[in-house]
């Protein structure tokens, strides 16, 4: 890299892009109001399907901000991947100067500092343009055992929905992680992929690779976006110090004894979205495909014996798994049927 392409990472040039769907705006409000504290140059709001009354709320909401502001409405809900992806192509038609983009979702709340400790992480970094950084969302097990166990965050090769049978039978002889500390063990450190949410990146990405595939709709399109930009050269590095807060919890990462994906109140349109778009990503990265089906075997029979014996209603079990397999198999021909969605909800499970 040549001193010439480093690049400052300053507030007044950043533009925050936040997608909102449904009626969340007791949510957005305070993440933006966090976000015109830390002086971001430029706030993009998505109101991605949001009906005309939440739009016209949203509206006034940022008529209030002081600075930039600019609002994207979509006539329909179409997912986290149309939603950024509409966002970043709002950024990118901006004429005023803009240096990086920061993603944010609508319940990812800054503190104070966030920012400032990205700016840190930025220039520790050498200002380097090709470097992607992420906020830590403390409520993400995955990025945080990474920070405070230095545990990889990579998709595994033959793993089936992020199951890895031999690393589960392996774990016990292999040495102890370190136990949590007080404080991070890797303030920086690099990653795999990366979500949306507290994604912070220079503006010329949007034109290096393509945007967020919006056939993904919603689930591991961010993780699909930002494997697209290490394959052309990008470096993802989580920077602990700087978190953000979730104000509202993910339904698949509620602690439960039971896989979120197997429990009879979660909807089947998430469901079948998160399988498909996860199996077509690991479709790329399983070299056996006998090693990646007995991984798929015993996370299925492992996590629906669980499912049985703690709820005891067998037949909703066989209709998930049922609704799993589908998406795994439409994952794996990368087959993107977006009234799937609604054979699922309307299977009666």
């Amino acid at each position: 890299m040549s001193r010439s392409s480093q690049t400052d990472l300053t507030a007044g040039e950043t533009a925050a892009v936040i997608v909102t769907y449904g009626d969340r705006v007791h949510l957005l409000e305070q993440v933006l109001t966090a976000v015109s504290e830390i002086s971001i140059g430029t706030i993009v709001v998505v109101s991605n399907g949001c009906a005309a009354e939440v739009h016209a709320r949203i509206k006034s909401l940022l008529s209030s901000l002081p600075g930039v502001s600019e609002l994207v409405h979509l006539s329909k809900n179409t997912g986290s991947a149309g939603g950024f992806r509409a966002g970043l192509e709002k950024v990118k038609s901006l004429a005023r100067q803009i240096n990086f983009v920061w993603l944010l979702d609508d319940d990812n709340r800054p503190f104070r500092d966030s920012f400032k400790r990205l700016q840190l992480a930025h220039d520790y970094l050498g200002r380097d343009p090709d470097n992607l950084l992420l906020s830590l969302r403390a409520s993400r097990a995955e990025y945080r055992m990474a920070a405070e166990c230095l545990k990889k965050v990579e998709i595994r090769r033959n793993s089936y929905l992020g199951f890895s049978l031999s690393e589960r039978l392996l774990r016990p002889l292999i040495s102890k992680r370190p136990p949590y500390l007080s404080s991070y063990a890797a303030p920086i450190i690099q990653i795999g992929y990366a979500p949306y949410g507290g994604l912070l990146f220079s503006k010329q990405w949007l034109s290096r690779i393509a945007p967020p595939n919006d056939k993904f709709f919603l689930y591991s399109d961010d993780h699909e976006f930002t494997l697209r930009a290490r394959a052309a050269g990008g470096r993802i590095y989580l920077c602990a110090e700087s978190q953000l807060e979730d104000l509202e919890e993910s339904w698949n990462n509620i602690p439960s004894p039971i896989p979120p994906l197997l429990k009879e109140d979660a909807d089947p349109t998430r469901i079948y979205h998160f399988v498909r778009n996860r199996s077509h990503i690991e479709a790329s990265l399983r070299p056996s495909a006998v090693v990646h089906r007995a991984n798929m075997l015993a996370f299925l029979w492992w996590g629906s014996l669980k499912a049985v014996l703690i709820e005891r209603k067998p037949h909703v079990v066989l209709k998930r798994l049922r609704l799993i397999l589908d998406a795994t198999r439409e994952g794996h021909r990368g087959s993107f049927l977006q009234d799937r969605t609604t054979a699922a909800s309307d299977d009666g499970i």
